[in-house]
């Protein structure tokens, strides 16, 4: 069955997460949770912890004034603002995108970004000890970045798991760069597609951010048909 948010079905045509400007005020979709060794997990860490790592390919909408949380996990849920939480991907108040986690420190990537259609990939995983985030938007590589430090996602800083995830929104808390202080932070753009696949990205998956198009092996897919 499609996936919901707030009874809007992602199935047909691009899902519109409505927030006022500030944004702080919208819709949002929870993903589910798992179990590993007794701890509850949402779906993002779930990938990540099983697999070794994560890749995300999103097709959204960026409006003109855009921001928001695309995808985001914490400790608590919404709207509890007490907690560990790492807005994954969000748009920030300057126009930027930003991936990421959090590694003892802010570890992220980010660029500068247009009103209008965008396909990025984003993928966080670990060899040998070291752990890894890399993108691509629209075909173009943001960047690489590396530490041996165990990031959010893979449990680490909590003694409670990571039980929560969203589409659409997640607490920014109070350092986290250009996000709204202390409060949850909308998306106030258009989310046509997640597909969210174990590991590090193979090229197909990279290719995707290019107009390549979709490739099997995804653990999940959030689809809103035609963008």
């Amino acid at each position: 069955q499609p996936a919901t948010v707030n009874n809007i079905k992602l199935g047909v045509g691009a899902v519109q997460f409505t927030s006022n400007s500030a944004g702080n005020a919208g819709e949002y979709f929870q993903l589910p949770q798992c179990q590993l060794g007794g701890t509850v997990y949402n779906l993002l860490n779930c990938i990540a912890i099983t697999y070794g790592g994560i890749t995300a390919i999103v097709k959204f909408y960026e409006p003109q004034g855009g921001m928001g949380v695309i995808l985001s996990f914490l400790e608590f849920q919404y709207p509890s603002t007490s907690g560990p939480y790492t807005p994954w991907i969000y748009i920030g108040t300057n126009g930027y995108l930003y991936v990421g986690d959090y590694a003892g420190f802010y570890w992220q990537l980010s660029t500068s970004i247009s009103p209008g259609w965008h396909t990025l990939v984003f993928s966080e995983y670990k060899s040998s000890g070291t752990y890894y985030i890399q993108a691509w938007l629209d075909g173009n590589y943001i960047g690489e970045s590396s530490t041996t430090n165990e990031p959010q996602l893979y449990g680490s800083y909590s003694s409670n798991g990571y039980p929560y995830g969203y589409i659409g929104t997640g607490f920014t808390g109070y350092y986290w760069p250009n996000t709204p202080y202390g409060n949850w932070f909308f998306f106030n753009g258009s989310i046509a597609l997640i597909a969210l696949y174990p590991g590090p990205p193979t090229q197909a998956e990279i290719n995707v951010a290019s107009g390549g198009p979709l490739p099997p092996g995804y653990i999940a897919l959030y689809t809103a048909g035609s963008y």
